[in-house]
Parts: structure tokens; C-alpha cells; sequence
């Protein structure tokens, strides 16, 4: 699964791919849940990850505070999503600083 998960639409490498993600959270596994590629820490799932027509959706989002809202607020697409289109650059930090803070407020559940 890891060579397929990780890719979308004409190849492109969709967020949250499994070789990104390893290095942020050790342990991370991976399975289709809902249809979708989803990445899993200790048999949960921590994030799931959607290609659609023209855009990559990354769900669900973490607890945040003013600046990670600030700076999910461009791709913000309803209370739980953040949408990355085809064709521009994805904003890795900002994906790795999702994945680490879903992974911290995993722990606290």
C-alpha cells in the first residue's frame, strides 16, 4: 500500500503520504478507511486523506490556536478540512504541523 497511498491524480504526491509522515510521527501505519487513504498510530487513525476532482482533502484538523488558524485559513473548506489544489505547491510545513498536532491531541483522548 505504501507505493499506491501516497500518490493521487497524474502522479502527484498527495499530503500526509506515508514516506512524509514516517518522519513526523514514528509509528505511523496505513489502511483505506471510508474509502480513503488513511495513516494510523497505535491501530487509530490520526489523518485521512482524499484526492478529488482538482484538489487533495486532508481531514480531519487538529485543535488549534490563532496562528495554525491563520495559516490553515487558505485552505480551509468546512470545519474539519483543509483543500490543496492540483497545480500548486503544497505548503509541507503546514501539513507536518497538522499531522504533529493530530498526533498530540490523539494522545490526549
Amino acid at each position: 500500500m505504501k507505493d499506491g497511498v501516497g500518490r493521487c491524480r497524474r502522479g502527484e504526491r498527495v499530503p500526509g503520504s506515508a514516506q512524509a509522515q514516517t518522519g513526523i510521527v514514528p509509528g505511523v501505519g496505513e489502511k483505506i478507511s471510508y474509502q480513503m487513504p488513511t495513516f494510523t498510530v497505535g491501530g487509530r487513525n490520526l489523518v485521512y486523506v482524499g484526492a478529488w476532482q482538482g484538489q487533495v482533502g486532508l481531514y480531519p484538523l487538529p485543535k488549534s490556536d490563532a496562528e495554525l488558524d491563520e495559516a490553515m485559513d487558505p485552505y480551509r473548506a468546512g470545519k474539519g478540512t483543509l483543500r490543496f489544489p492540483f497545480g500548486e505547491p503544497l505548503p509541507t510545513a503546514l501539513i507536518e504541523d497538522v499531522v504533529r498536532r493530530l498526533h498530540r491531541d490523539l494522545g490526549s483522548i
